[in-house]
């Protein structure tokens, strides 16, 4: 662990060594408590050591997406909500995702736009 987070590494190798930096915090773990980790003990061993700078860029994720790629959707979003499959492709190669998260990340955003316009209806329909 000591390796990865004191030396400068080449971003394109970042996708192993948070691979490497992972399985060295589970194993650690295995080795102190002397089982493997659950679901919930990877989720808190991730909280409280994330990857150290030299092998992660520092943007936030949430929900998967990079905050980047959000605003990126969410700008294009304002301007078409039903883009083209080209279109899709398009955006999938400038945030870094793929077509598929694309096209579900539209479909999502639409049914909770839809979703909340019908709660403000249904609020101002009540008189609330």
């Amino acid at each position: 662990m000591e390796l990865i987070a004191t030396n400068t590494f080449s971003s394109h190798h970042h996708d192993t060594l948070q691979e490497l930096w992972l399985a060295a915090v589970y194993g650690f773990s295995k080795t102190k408590r002397g089982k493997a980790p659950n679901a919930v003990d990877r989720y808190r061993l991730r909280k409280k050591y994330p990857f150290p700078a030299t092998v992660w860029d520092g943007e936030k994720t949430l929900y998967c997406y990079k905050q980047s790629a959000r605003e990126q959707l969410e700008g294009f979003y304002l301007n078409n909500k039903y883009p083209t499959p080209h279109e899709k492709r398009e955006l999938s190669e400038r945030c870094g995702l793929s077509y598929i998260q694309v096209c579900n990340w539209f479909k999502n955003k639409r049914m909770r736009e839809k979703e909340q316009a019908a709660r403000i209806r249904l609020r101002y329909s009540q008189g609330l």
